[in-house]
């Protein structure tokens, strides 16, 4: 496959290079978010919490201020598990083959603890009774009676080598894993099952209150509790969703906590009730744990920081004196009528360029949001994730949830063509041509269409899930055809983009490039070490940016020409987000974003330097635009214009020795659009602006 090279771009390579010496990257001011928390456990009077990727923390005077007892603990680990006995804290971590420690001192030195059996697998949860520890993971579950020091598997016991949580109480030892419910009477030398036939959704969280015992089946979508071991009964009161998460229990003088998927709830009635406990919780948040400080404060954690209650549960305040922000963590950022939106799953935020501020858009965002993906359709904003999708209502300034309608919750990814929105996962790929309102399964068959990657050419849908699997599908009929010829076998999708020219695919092996859907693939990056990191990548019509390990390079798309505009970024730079919109370049990292006009791309008359020359007027319009072609001498051609995202708005084909053409942007929303003419062998590319 050879890429259309007739067009002479030496004079366009050096005003690029001349442009960028003086042009510049400038920062986006911070987003200012509190850290992720997850457990929290009262140890001999100090409380002792865990952030996700930001260490642990200990308050000594009721969790009214914090400070840090990381210094000894490694870094840049997702301590998400704690217990306490006594001044003895114990944390792990799901990372897999994280070896757990323990702090003799309330966290003013840790050791690692001795779990060999771990290998590469991970703790999920400490427990500890009187004087005996218990852990339980990805190794099933283990034991120690000296504080730690040594473990017991127990194994052989009825129990899978996998388990999801586990507490101690009087009444026995208890554990879920998988679909089923186990408890031993006998310190977990033996385990009965005790599940219910009709309990077979997944455990996620088991509670032993003295006489209760609870569970949270998350894909049954609420929790149950039994009182003999042989009958289970729903509490009502809580969240009931598929995939709604309640990820700790806690009885609480004479109430019973219940943390998870939107707050804090309450209840007084032994836990076969609950009603919401959460005034002053922020929108949106997921409440992961509660412990109780020694002078009867309730101090919450969730995921979007610490908060401590004084009566009860019914009122909430922030408490993160001490504590640091954390850098907000881009899932994806969308350029939406003028304003730049991110997601980091949690939060929401649009930006003003005008003085540089970040608003939070939460009203009516779902409770546990998980949304990874934006999305504009049809002038509408919409997010999804695992098991969410949500429509911004700009006439309300709120959220409108849609999850309802989905035929598949496990939203990998999300892609509008500009007439349909498109999905894929595991089971199949579904289009709607309702805004979302309704779905059809457009794929002939199952398990093909997973998808991380997507994009759209002509009438075909492109899109892949890690490795190597590559497929194309036609938008109506669905036919699906693997596209993975010519491609490594570890490519590792990463990001996708199209133009009229053809579609771009990088994977950590390389960016590929094709003009046949896929039929054959070039590779356009081989002048780059191989050990270099490809990310991310967006075109338009006329250009072609990527992040190569720390750097960013651009290249026109009629010949591939690789030029470094990292000028000015930070050193050690990586982004795995790129977006165009309102002119400009944005790209993410560490926390920040950062961006660069596109006017540096093009010279000073708005035009990319060519063998043509083209008037634009009146330029801005705000309705029509003429380009005089006189004394181009062009052949039969194309003209498209896109938007600042790279979307193609309009196209039209002209005749040989066309004089003028006339461009319609009235329907079109104000901003810069770029345009572009060819006839194959000649070529011109400028901007208009839309008033």
């Amino acid at each position: 496959m050879k890429r259309n090279c007739t067009h002479y771009i030496l004079s366009l390579v050096m005003v690029i290079a001349a442009q960028s010496a003086l042009a510049q990257w400038s920062p986006l001011s911070y987003i200012e978010e509190p850290l992720i928390f997850s457990e929290i456990r009262n140890a001999n009077g100090s409380l002792i919490v865990t952030a996700f990727d930001s260490g642990v923390y200990r308050s000594d005077d009721n969790g009214a201020t914090w400070f840090s007892i990381s210094d000894s603990l490694p870094i840049n680990v997702e301590w998400e598990i704690v217990e306490a006995q006594g001044n003895n804290i114990f944390v792990g971590s799901t990372n897999s083959g994280q070896t757990p420690y323990k702090s003799e001192d309330l966290g003013e030195t840790w050791s690692p603890m001795n779990m060999g059996f771990l290998g590469s697998g991970f703790v999920s949860e400490f427990v500890s009774f009187g004087t005996d520890l218990y852990a339980c993971g990805s190794f099933g579950m283990a034991k120690s009676a000296d504080q730690g020091q040594t473990w017991n598997l127990l194994e052989g016991n009825g129990l899978p080598n996998f388990v999801n949580a586990c507490d101690v109480s009087e009444q026995g030892v208890f554990a879920t894993a998988f679909q089923s419910v186990y408890r031993s009477t006998n310190g977990g030398a033996d385990f009965e099952n005790i599940s219910a036939p009709s309990l077979s959704g997944i455990g996620y969280e088991v509670y032993a209150a003295p006489n209760r015992l609870f569970v949270h089946f998350i894909s049954l979508g609420n929790v149950y509790y039994t009182d003999d071991y042989i009958n289970w009964t729903e509490c009502t009161g809580l969240p009931d969703k598929v995939n709604s998460r309640i990820s700790h229990i806690e009885t609480i003088g004479s109430s019973i906590f219940a943390c998870g998927s939107g707050t804090f709830y309450r209840s007084d009635d032994g836990g076969a009730t609950f009603a919401e406990a959460s005034a002053g919780i922020s929108n949106a948040n997921f409440s992961h744990s509660i412990a109780v400080a020694d002078n009867g404060t309730l101090v919450g954690s969730t995921f979007r920081g610490i908060y401590i209650s004084t009566d009860n549960g019914n009122n909430w305040t922030p408490s993160n004196e001490g504590l640091p922000n954390k850098d907000y963590s881009f899932a994806d950022m969308l350029s939406f009528q003028d304003e730049l939106v991110v997601t980091d799953g949690i939060a929401l935020y649009k930006y003003a360029d005008d003085d540089d501020t970040w608003t939070e858009i939460q009203d009516g965002f779902p409770v546990d949001p998980r949304i990874f993906r934006l999305v504009e359709h049809d002038d509408q904003l919409f997010g999804s994730g695992i098991s969410r999708f949500i429509k911004w209502d700009e006439s309300n300034d709120a959220w409108i949830e849609l999850t309802e309608n989905l035929l598949t919750p496990q939203l990998y990814v999300m892609e509008s063509d500009g007439q349909s929105l498109y999905t894929a996962d595991f089971t199949g790929m579904y289009r709607s041509t309702s805004d979302g309102e309704s779905w059809q399964k457009i794929s002939p068959s199952s398990n093909q269409y997973a998808s991380n990657v997507m994009t759209f050419y002509g009438a075909f849908v492109l899109g892949g899930f890690n490795s190597s699997k590559l497929y194309r599908a036609h938008k109506i009929i669905g036919s699906y055809t693997s596209i993975s010829d010519g491609l490594p076998t570890n490519m590792d999708n990463k990001n996708m983009a199209a133009n009229s020219s053809g579609v771009y695919l990088v994977g950590e092996t390389g960016i590929y490039f094709t003009n046949d859907v896929g039929d054959s693939w070039e590779r356009i990056d081989e002048e780059f070490d191989d050990g270099l990191a490809r990310q991310a990548i967006v075109a338009t019509e006329e250009i072609v940016i990527v992040s190569i390990g720390d750097k960013i390079y651009f290249s026109p798309t009629d010949t591939i020409n690789w030029q470094d505009i990292s000028e000015n970024l930070p050193e050690s730079f990586t982004t795995e987000i790129l977006v165009l919109g309102n002119n400009n370049l944005y790209a993410t990292d560490d926390g920040r974003i950062w961006k660069r006009s596109l006017n540096d791309f093009f010279t000073d008359s708005g035009e990319k330097i060519s063998d043509l020359s083209i008037q634009v007027f009146p330029n801005p319009t705000a309705a029509e635009a003429t380009l005089v072609l006189e004394g181009t001498n062009l052949e039969a051609g194309t003209l498209s214009l896109s938007n600042a995202n790279g979307q193609l708005v309009h196209f039209e084909k002209f005749a040989a020795f066309t004089k003028q053409l006339v461009v319609d942007l009235t329907s079109l929303p104000s901003g810069v659009y770029f345009v572009e003419i060819s006839d194959g062998t000649k070529k011109w590319a400028g901007k208009i602006s839309k008033e």
